[in-house]
């Protein structure tokens, strides 16, 4: 993550913020399946849905005071 600090009014306030990039994997999961009176759950372990590569970008602004 990169981060910036900038200060304002004399020093006393600050604002900041936060910005970066994320990559995951899913490795495993499981899909409840529910019909009328009976339960079952399906393991998706060899799904397209799971095995892929997921990317975000993560940010924040922030605002603070220095004593």
């Amino acid at each position: 993550m990169a981060k910036f600090k900038m200060p304002i009014f004399t020093h006393k306030f600050e604002v900041s913020g936060k910005l970066g990039h994320g990559i995951s994997m899913l490795a495993y999961a499981v899909r409840e399946n529910e019909t009328i009176g009976e339960r079952s759950d399906i393991e998706m372990g060899n799904s397209s849905i799971i095995n892929r590569w997921d990317h975000g970008i993560y940010s924040s602004v922030g605002f603070g005071y220095n004593f």
